[in-house]
């Protein structure tokens, strides 16, 4: 999933959960959202088990992070 700034919805979070899938790959490019959708998918039965930060924008302070999410 690659949601925009503001991060993913509750609904989308709701059905990526419900869908029960054995991995997600969550590509943000805001930490504060990643870490609020994180939260909403640990709660729901998953694991964040890799994270790299990827710098596409040297020069600035926009990093992108590539997260594999499990299911745990």
């Amino acid at each position: 999933m690659d949601p925009p700034r503001a991060g993913a919805s509750v609904k989308f979070l709701k059905a990526a959960a419900n869908a029960k899938p054995n991995k997600i790959v969550y590509i943000s490019c805001n930490p504060k959202t990643l870490a609020r959708d994180l939260k909403y998918l640990t709660r729901n039965g998953f694991k964040a088990t890799e994270i790299q930060p990827v710098d596409m924008f040297p020069m600035t302070k926009h990093i992108e992070t590539v997260t594999l999410i499990e299911k745990g």
